[in-house]
């Protein structure tokens, strides 16, 4: 098991995980470069820089391109204003996440927009049956004197 931190929010393991979320992914998955999580850093003795993560340039924001930063800022709810040119938008983000105007990404409650489940009723089938009893009937009963048998493979 390879110690990983997450550079971005995604999704291992059956889990979303948070920037900056250490956990574990087998050594297998992490030395196969199309199974290993393009968002994880391996957590060693240096920090790793949470709020920055690798593009392909290798130099953080500066090596993303201004496609790369809008959607970085859109996903980490970051306002760029009027920031049209690369250098106005890493200005933004930087500011952003020094805790200036922009996005509180801390305070982003993951699945916060999903829609609330709705509590009703559920729906009843009516027949005589239904009516006379009061309820749903089952629809299977086990037959009266069958006492359950335990299966063995």
């Amino acid at each position: 098991m390879v110690n990983v931190v997450a550079t971005t929010r995604g999704y291992f393991g059956g889990e979303v995980r948070d920037i900056g979320e250490r956990f574990s992914i087998p050594k297998s998955i992490m030395d196969d470069k199309k199974r290993r999580p393009s968002w994880v850093v391996e957590a060693g003795g240096a920090a790793a820089e949470p709020q920055e993560p690798e593009s392909n340039g290798g130099d953080g924001l500066a090596g993303m391109k201004v496609p790369e930063l809008r959607d970085y800022a859109e996903q980490h709810g970051i306002d760029l204003g009027d920031a049209k040119r690369k250098a106005e938008i890493i200005e933004a983000i930087e500011k952003a996440q020094a805790g200036g105007d922009g996005g509180d990404d801390d305070q982003i409650e993951p699945f916060g927009d999903a829609p609330k489940p709705q509590t009703a009723e559920p729906v009843r089938a009516t027949n005589e049956v239904n009516d006379a009893l009061g309820a749903t009937q089952p629809d299977w009963v086990a037959p009266a004197g069958a006492a359950p048998t335990q299966v063995e493979d």
